[in-house]
């Protein structure tokens, strides 16, 4: 299996501090990886550079096969990440929420309406709630917060996502279903 990501003495400095440094890692196609620590130790900073959101101090990083640095938009279009905070917008629905975050990942319109159809479909028929109005429609919104987070992460055509807490209420039948 292939190496999915890759880091070189990855360093980030926010003036004085040193957030992230010297970070070697290697992580392969199939492999679940994860950051443990005390709050600031650096796992958010790292998790940001690794998804082209903030830009290294040092270092170098591959991400899905795309350099840090010089292919940024093509990490961000390749790799979905689910925050604690995820951002979405209430007053949207389902599949304007979906949309609009496929064009922040710079994704094609076709091929943003195809994923969007694609997750909207997936998170419907991975729904075991009977209420009505439980399961994303093109004009409802997310019935829970862990549906709505993880369809923040949804545009990116690929199968790979960062969790930044991966224990949350997202139950494993529907982190499955997500992959």
């Amino acid at each position: 299996m292939g190496v999915v990501l890759r880091t070189d003495r990855l360093t980030k400095r926010f003036d004085r501090l040193t957030a992230v440094e010297d970070l070697d890692l290697e992580v392969r196609e199939g492999e679940v990886f994860g950051f443990i620590g005390p709050n600031g130790a650096g796992k958010t900073t790292t998790l940001r550079l690794l998804c082209a959101l903030i830009s290294p101090t040092s270092g170098r990083a591959e991400v899905a096969g795309f350099r840090l640095g010089s292919e940024d938009e093509r990490i961000r279009a390749s790799v979905g990440i689910l925050t604690e905070q995820p951002g979405l917008y209430e007053r949207q629905s389902a599949e304007e929420n979906l949309l609009f975050f496929a064009a922040l990942f710079g994704l094609a319109p076709a091929i943003a309406r195809d994923q969007t159809e694609r997750y909207l479909r997936l998170m419907s028929s991975s729904s075991t709630s009977p209420r009505p109005g439980s399961i994303p429609t093109r004009r409802g919104r997310f019935a829970s917060s862990s549906r709505r987070s993880a369809a923040r992460a949804a545009p990116s055509s690929s199968a790979r996502t960062i969790w930044t807490r991966p224990t949350g209420s997202a139950t494993a039948s529907r982190s499955s279903a997500a992959r």
